[in-house]
């Protein structure tokens, strides 16, 4: 399955999102296997950081100046927020952008990294890490749908509940785009 998985990634061609004043930020969508099972490493937010308080999300962040991609900034919040060494990830393809109604342009970078880590977070962000498997994404387990309205625009949020957390948000979002490209309704992915 994670060849399926990284052979679809690397050969899928990104769709950008103009900026439009949001802000450009990065995250990496990091894929492991443990118990012979491909899992995705996520953490949830501790309630210090300034933004996405205590939410279920991804390595990721604002993307840099001195960054020269949104490779790069998932690799250097990846290193910051959770130990992951740049040099320990592979890394196979980007997703498509997404906006989120907080302002931000998020490019997912997807990647492999290895099984057992010796991750060390930075509790100042991070809470705690969560390796959640992929048939949780793949199987739609749980997965609900609601419409919500945010300063008069109408979004659809997809709510994945998982243990003691529900992954929502964009988030949520872009794992199921990264579901959607791997069962190749790549199709949806310019509908929603």
């Amino acid at each position: 399955m994670l060849e399926h998985i990284r052979q679809v990634v690397s050969s899928h061609q990104p769709r950008s999102l103009d900026l439009q004043g949001l802000i450009p930020a990065a995250v990496l969508v990091p894929f492991l296997l443990k118990d012979g099972e491909p899992h995705l490493l996520l953490h949830v937010r501790t309630e210090e950081v300034e933004t996405h308080k205590g939410q279920v999300g991804f390595p990721g962040g604002v993307c840099e100046p001195e960054d020269a991609d949104a490779r790069e900034t998932a690799l250097r919040e990846a290193w910051e927020e959770v130990g992951l060494r740049p040099e320990d990830v592979t890394t196979w393809g980007v997703l498509n952008d997404r906006d989120t109604v907080t302002g931000f342009r998020i490019t997912p970078v997807v990647g492999l990294v290895p099984e057992p880590y010796d991750y060390k977070t930075n509790p100042a962000e991070v809470d705690r890490l969560m390796m959640v498997p992929w048939r949780v994404f793949s199987e739609r387990q749980g997965l609900r749908r609601e419409v919500v309205e945010h300063e008069g625009r109408r979004f659809e949020v997809d709510f994945y509940p998982y243990a003691d957390t529900v992954i929502w948000g964009a988030t949520a979002r872009i794992l199921r785009d990264l579901v959607e490209l791997v069962e190749g309704r790549g199709k949806s992915l310019e509908e929603v």
